[in-house]
This record gives structure tokens, C-alpha cells and sequence, in this order.
């Protein structure tokens, strides 16, 4: 099996993986801490009297500056944590004075979320509030009719398992609200996790922490003001960076719609790829690709023998959020190995480290792809990443005994179900990379994917003598 020694070594067939590439987190509007409410010293009787529906919104959309009236002895019904001398957490909203202004406030002014939960959960409450939403706490058989009366714009949390009706229910007729699943067993079970995405949640955890990092991104969405509006669910109106940022986070579970750029007007092949590397915040779209094609594959194992599984965005995996492995293009100056550790970060937020060679594929292009062993480098807290952006949907940890038991077409390509049984069964073992012959090939990559004019012609010899110093069975047909 040969390899070419082409700077220009491309497959059509993982457009894909050349089309995904990194995505920074879009940044948080700079305003107040919407939790925080700071502590004034004493007021004028004027100052203290409540002017009716007084928010006064600045240019971001997210902060309010309100004046209660406490005369009335009517408490501000709010429970709050001051542990750090300074502010107040606010942690929950009761009935009070707080609650009114929510009430009564200008319909223009409210982001809601809503958690749908049998009992109370602090924790939701909290992390709603911190992102500057206004929640609201119901059981679940009225979630449908508080959706229905609730104004402006709206996130669901539903803090147990939900009925797939209901979840369809709110994807058929409120496309515009950001649904999160938040249940242990849809974060243990790949095929409760895909049926949750397939019934209409947007996202799936089991973690109060990235409940509260997705509904920072739903609050930035909502505050935004522009001249766009999304043509998937038509929310709006919104700046180019919230609708960059809507597009790989609210649709990422969506096949991607067939329609003209809503900012440029030009109809491209992928508009998800299109607003991601055209559009929005100029760090975070793809860099120039490295003029040496390969590719490099993680092979995931956990010390209790689960196996990483990354859900892929829609746009990528065939109109659904299937599984596949952190896998991807390796980028200019990079390693096969740096990439491998770079892209179990990116789609699965895993710091991995590298204990061995799997495979090295060569496809009918002789594009090279590397598939490695590797183990996360705390496994006490590997804990996957689950809010969508635009390099995955979220990760989790399977068993291998559920991995067999999906459908391909539960895949991107079927690759976990062929090569995570065979690594757990000792039938395909890990060859070490720190041979003389391997590290030279890394430093040969690092060079191709550079542009080294020179390292072309070096490439024939030595996979020569990577071929020579490893099993056959290391070297396949991709």
C-alpha cells in the first residue's frame, strides 16, 4: 500500500470532516451580572417609590435598572445567597414585589425560561436567573399552557424525562424555543439520547453547570438586536453575530434549510458551513485549510471500558444528529497526534492523551487517515460536553454492549460499531507511537501540513519504513 506524496491529496468523500473546523465560543454581551443586584446605600423616600413598569433597557438588550416601592410593607419575595460580602446571588424568585415588575413588565422586554419539573429545583432557578432569563417553575401537565400565554422569547428546561409528545409538540409548533432535555439515563443511553433529539429536544444533559452555559447563549441570542432574522424558525430580529451564533446552536439538531444567506442574499451549497466561515465574528470562522490533506481519528476509552461517542451536527451527518468519533482534518503545522487530541476537545470537551496507534488507512486518493487509542487525561472528571455548537451536538460515554445495539444508520459512518467492540476485545491492539519511524512521520506531517515545499519528496521513503516497522494489520483501505 503506497501513499502519494502530493501537497494537493484530497477525498471528495470527507467533505465533512474538511468542512467542519474550530469554533471559539461566541462571547457573552458585556453587561452586568443579571444575577447580581448590588447593594445601594440608603435611598431618598423618592427614590424609593416603585415607578410602574420602570426597566430602563440599555443599548445590549440584557440590563434593567428598576426601582421597587417598599412602602407598602409588601416584601421583594426573592431568596438570595450574599456569601461574598458584596452582591446578592439572587436564587429564586417567589411571590413579592420582584414577581410584580416580572408580571407587568413590557412584553419586549422578556426572555422566559421555563423549567418543567414535578418539584421545585433550585439549582434551574438559579442558573435561569444567571443568565439574565425569567423563569418560571411548572409541573409538567400544565408546561403546555404556560408556553402558550408566556410572551417574547423562550427557553425549556425540562428536568426529567419527557414525553416524546411533548417534545414534538413544541418543535412542530414553537420552532423558535430552545428545548433541553435534562435526564441522567438520556446521558448513559445512546438510544434514549437519540430518541430525545429525534422527538424534538435541542439538547441533552444531564448537567445543571452546562443547563446554565446553554442558557447564557439562548440570553445572548435573545438581547441581540439587528436587521436579520433566522430563515430555519424565523426568530428575529438579530445582529450577524447572535444569528451566527443561533444557527449552529439552536439548529444544530436541524437538517440544514435549503435557502439563500439571510445576510448576503447568495444561495450556497451548506448556508450552515456559509454563516459559519462567511459571516459572524471573524476569530471564530474556519482557518485557511492546510495545503496537506489528512486526517486524524480518537478511539476514546475510559477506565470503566466506555467508549466516547460524539454526536455529529445535523448539517454534516445526514439531516440528524448521529454518532460518530472525534475525528478530523489535521490543521497547518499540527501532528497527527496533536490533532487527535485537538478534536476529542472540540466535539466531545475531553482532554485526551494519545496511548497508541490503532490504524493507519489509506483511501483510493491515498489521503492518509490515523486512528489512535487514547484515554482522558483526568478521568475522574471526564465529564462530555453536551451544548451544541458548531463542531458537535454533545458527547457522552457508552458501553459497548449499547453501541452494538444501534442501527447504522444511528451513525454517521458505522466506524464505533466496527472498531470500539475490537479494541474492548483485545482483537485489535495498540501499537506504540513513540518508534523511530513514527515520530519521524509526525515531524514529516507537521511539515506537509505547513507547506513545506521539500517534505513532499520525502514522503514515499519514509512510509517505507513506517510500512516495515509495524504490522500489516495496522495498514488498511480507508
Amino acid at each position: 500500500m503506497g501513499i502519494i506524496s502530493s501537497c494537493c491529496s484530497h477525498d471528495a468523500s470527507v467533505e465533512a470532516e474538511e468542512n467542519k473546523s474550530t469554533m471559539k465560543k461566541e462571547p457573552s454581551p458585556t453587561k452586568a451580572d443579571a444575577t447580581e443586584m448590588a447593594v445601594p446605600p440608603a435611598a431618598s423616600r423618592e427614590k424609593e417609590r416603585m415607578v410602574e413598569k420602570s426597566a430602563k433597557v440599555t443599548a445590549s438588550g440584557s440590563e434593567y435598572e428598576i426601582t421597587l416601592d417598599k412602602s407598602t410593607g409588601k416584601r421583594l419575595g426573592i431568596d438570595v445567597d450574599h456569601k461574598d460580602g458584596k452582591t446578592l446571588l439572587i436564587e429564586c424568585i417567589n411571590e413579592g414585589l420582584v414577581k410584580d415588575w416580572n408580571d407587568t413588565a413590557p412584553d419586549e422586554t422578556k426572555a422566559w425560561a421555563l423549567v418543567v419539573s414535578a418539584d421545585p429545583v433550585a439549582e434551574l432557578s438559579a442558573a435561569v436567573l444567571h443568565a439574565g432569563l425569567r423563569a418560571e417553575v411548572v409541573a409538567p401537565a400544565t408546561a403546555l399552557s404556560c408556553i402558550g400565554r408566556l410572551p417574547g422569547r423562550l427557553a425549556v428546561v425540562l428536568a426529567q424525562s419527557p414525553e416524546k409528545d411533548f417534545l414534538r409538540t413544541l418543535r412542530r409548533g414553537h420552532g423558535q424555543v430552545f428545548t433541553i432535555a435534562m435526564d441522567e439515563a438520556f446521558a448513559r443511553c445512546p438510544a434514549s439520547r437519540l430518541a430525545a433529539f429525534d422527538a424534538g429536544a435541542r439538547m441533552v444533559t444531564s448537567s445543571v453547570a452546562a443547563v446554565r452555559e446553554a442558557l447564557a447563549k439562548v440570553s445572548a441570542v435573545f438581547s441581540s438586536a439587528g436587521p436579520f432574522a433566522c430563515t430555519a424558525c424565523g426568530l428575529g430580529p438579530l445582529s450577524e453575530n447572535a444569528l451566527h451564533l443561533h444557527m449552529h446552536f439552536h439548529h444544530a439538531v436541524d437538517a440544514v434549510p435549503e435557502d439563500s444567506c439571510p445576510i448576503c442574499a447568495e444561495r450556497p451549497s451548506n448556508l450552515a458551513v456559509h454563516l459559519h466561515n462567511s459571516h459572524g465574528p471573524p476569530t471564530e470562522r474556519e482557518p485557511p485549510r492546510a495545503p496537506y490533506a489528512t486526517f486524524a481519528w480518537c478511539v476514546c476509552r475510559r477506565l470503566d471500558g466506555r467508549f466516547l461517542l460524539v454526536n455529529e451536527p445535523s448539517g454534516i451527518a445526514g439531516g440528524r444528529p448521529n454518532f460518530w468519533l472525534p475525528a478530523g482534518r489535521v490543521d497547518r503545522g499540527e501532528s497527527l497526534q496533536e490533532a487527535c487530541r485537538r478534536e476529542a476537545l472540540e466535539e466531545a470537551g475531553i482532554s485526551v492523551k494519545v496511548t497508541g496507534l490503532l490504524r493507519l488507512m489509506v483511501d483510493s486518493h491515498q489521503t492518509l487517515r490515523a486512528v489512535f487509542l487514547a484515554e482522558p487525561e483526568d478521568d475522574a472528571h471526564a465529564e462530555p460536553k453536551s451544548v451544541p455548537d458548531w463542531e458537535s451536538v454533545g458527547a457522552m460515554w457508552a458501553e459497548v454492549a449499547d453501541i452494538q445495539k444501534l442501527k447504522e444508520s444511528d451513525f454517521r459512518n458505522p466506524d464505533p460499531q466496527e472498531l470500539y467492540p475490537k479494541v474492548a476485545s483485545g482483537s485489535l491492539k495498540p501499537q506504540p507511537v513513540d518508534t523511530k519511524e513514527f515520530v519521524a512521520l509526525e515531524a514529516l506531517i507537521r511539515r506537509l501540513t505547513a507547506g513545506d515545499r521539500k517534505a513532499p519528496r520525502e514522503l514515499e521513503g519514509l512510509w517505507r519504513s513506517v510500512q516495515a516497522a509495524y504490522p500489516p494489520a495496522v495498514f488498511t483501505r480507508a
